[in-house]
């Protein structure tokens, strides 16, 4: 498909650079003004939540993507367990963990949130609506029991983000995503909420999806019809 169909609005999520840049282009190929385009950085459990509550987002309210994935990011937990962090980004580990990535039965214990890194074998995870793990097919340690009923991923969804030999991820969800994408898109309706001052689509991210310019506040009632 070289074009979406007229009236048709389309949003590209991503979660690492690369993948932006394929999306950049594919924006570019499609007609930048009916396709939205937002980055999230977040694990693969969590960008699979983060995911799950963009699609449930209407239409006419994609411009309120960034907003809303800020706000599942801030109702999600998300922990991980790794046999090594000589690879880690983020979050960044200290010397005293690199060393200790020298011992193989060293584990680590990350807490994606509070963006921290201990030594330790056992993610803590606290009690939620919806639980999403990923795991590497060899076992890191104890705590790769699953935190009550899950959905998992594969994999591969995990071994480059993390890169370590073994891992253990876990993400839950303490607020329901059908009232997350609610209380936006309420939060964004409300009179003196903030517009694309070029398309005039909702907006509460500093920048539109689909214009990739700052959202302004309105100078009066707006009601988006989408371009023309």
């Amino acid at each position: 498909m070289s074009r979406l169909p007229a009236g048709t609005d389309a949003l590209l999520v991503t979660n690492d650079p690369q993948a932006r840049k394929v999306a950049q282009s594919v924006r570019l190929a499609l007609g930048g003004e009916r396709v939205g385009l937002v980055h999230h950085e977040a694990p693969p459990t969590a960008f699979y939540l983060a995911l799950s509550a963009a699609q449930l987002l209407p239409e006419q309210s994609l411009g309120l993507a960034g907003e809303l994935l800020t706000a599942v990011s801030a109702a999600t937990s998300t922990s991980a367990v790794l046999s090594s962090v000589a690879s880690l980004q983020k979050p960044s580990p200290s010397l005293l963990h690199h060393v200790a990535s020298l011992w193989p039965p060293s584990r680590f214990a990350v807490d994606w949130q509070n963006q921290t890194v201990r030594l330790g074998d056992e993610a803590q995870a606290p009690e939620g609506v919806a639980v999403v793990v990923c795991a590497s097919a060899k076992p890191v340690g104890p705590s790769q029991t699953r935190p009550g009923p899950a959905t998992e991923l594969e994999p591969e969804a995990g071994a480059a983000f993390w890169g370590a030999a073994r891992w253990f991820e876990a993400s839950v969800l303490l607020t329901g995503l059908d009232t997350l994408v609610a209380r936006t898109v309420m939060a964004t309706s409300a009179p003196g909420a903030r517009t694309c001052p070029s398309c005039d689509r909702p907006g509460g991210a500093d920048l539109c999806a689909f214009c990739q310019l700052p959202v302004v506040e309105p100078t009066g009632d707006t009601t988006y019809g989408g371009p023309a």
